[in-house]
């Protein structure tokens, strides 16, 4: 059996795409570069992530709590501005699906240009979320959040969270938390 890695995505990546993409469906656009820059990336724990990780600790946000929500680091990753292309070091979250495979990824830059927006996304982010902890999906008491870092935040904290990596929730999302409390940190 080919291996999609654990439930964050870390480990072997289906051929052609981001972790756990192409089960049973075809790539959405900017899917194959999520996957490109997803296996590029390395986990925040590793010692050539540690710009990364202290970053978050920068932020409040300790390192295993990065760790187990599958938060890597990538050195150099792209940020086209004026049909120019820099790079800069980033955190690179897993974005999922309802079934829990991977459909994008969303990232943050260390040190944006002046110029430029704080982070990226690749793949359609629109059709999943952040999980900052695990087993938030099937919490009660779970806390919805725009972005990866709010709900590492909220994890930090003890509280199960996700992001949606934007201001738009996935068709499926209000569904799977119905008859829950959810909290909103935005």
């Amino acid at each position: 059996r080919r291996g999609d890695g654990d439930a964050h995505g870390r480990g072997r990546a289906q051929p052609g795409g981001h972790p756990g993409l192409g089960r049973g469906r075809a790539a959405q656009p900017g899917q194959e570069l999520a996957g490109t820059l997803w296996r590029a990336s390395l986990p925040i724990d590793a010692p050539e992530a540690a710009p990364g990780a202290a970053y978050l600790a920068g932020r409040g946000i300790p390192p295993d709590v990065a760790a187990r929500a599958g938060v890597r680091y990538h050195p150099r990753y792209p940020d086209a501005v004026h049909g120019v292309t820099h790079r800069h070091a980033a955190l690179v979250f897993r974005v999922q699906g309802a079934d829990g495979a991977g459909v994008a990824i969303e990232c943050r830059y260390l040190e944006p240009r002046p110029d430029s927006a704080k982070g990226k996304s690749r793949g359609t982010k629109g059709g999943g979320v952040f999980v900052a902890l695990p087993g938030a999906l099937d919490a009660d008491g779970v806390t919805v959040c725009e972005g990866p870092l709010t709900a590492l935040s909220m994890a930090a904290g003890g509280y199960p969270a996700v992001a949606l990596c934007g201001q738009k929730a996935a068709p499926w999302l209000a569904r799977r938390l119905a008859l829950r409390d959810v909290f909103v940190a935005f």
